[in-house]
């Protein structure tokens, strides 16, 4: 099952349409989560959005990289919820899942004004969206968002660019997995 262009429409309609826009992913964010968050908020900054990525954990020395020019706030150590307040889209990558949601999970589930999008690649999934972005094909993540980012024509800096590229090569063990 892939994501259509219409579907990638809608939502971008849905996210283009909010304030202020909360980017976040699984905990325990690996390469695939982290470039996603990355290159989500380097897209919609350039579109002139007002964007609040978080992370659940921090992100693995490994991934430096792609956190040191500018640090994603840790949830609970860097940003609480109440900062998030006034969110009225949240975009969550690479997960569907409560679960791995957890320290953010009630907040998303009781924000009710804000519009939720979910993209992922992973079979395991909650209804946690009002749009669900989901190929169980796809290697990673980032591929999709890299798709959705096509078919919008929205531009692509360099961060964002090797944040997809970082993503995608980690999830796929570096080109060893299909």
């Amino acid at each position: 099952m892939s994501v259509t262009p219409d579907q990638y429409n809608t939502a971008a309609d849905k996210l283009l349409a909010a304030n202020r826009i909360l980017l976040t992913s699984h905990i325990r964010p690996d390469g695939d989560a982290i470039g996603c968050v990355v290159a989500m908020r380097q897209t919609l900054r350039t579109l002139g959005k007002n964007v609040q990525p978080i992370l659940l954990d921090p992100a693995p020395p490994r991934y430096d990289l792609l956190v040191e020019p500018e640090p994603i706030p840790v949830l609970g150590r860097d940003i609480t919820t109440a900062d998030l307040a006034d969110v009225d889209a949240i975009l969550i990558l690479d997960t569907c899942s409560n679960a791995r949601l957890e320290p953010i999970a009630p907040f998303i589930r009781e924000h009710v004004g804000a519009t939720k999008i979910a993209l992922d690649h992973h079979a395991t999934r909650d209804p946690i969206a009002d749009i669900t972005l989901v190929d169980e094909h796809a290697a990673a993540a980032t591929l999709l968002v890299w798709s959705w980012i096509q078919t919008m024509n929205w531009p692509l800096d360099d961060q964002a660019a090797t944040a997809l590229f970082v993503g995608m090569a980690t999830d796929c063990g570096w080109f060893r997995f299909a």
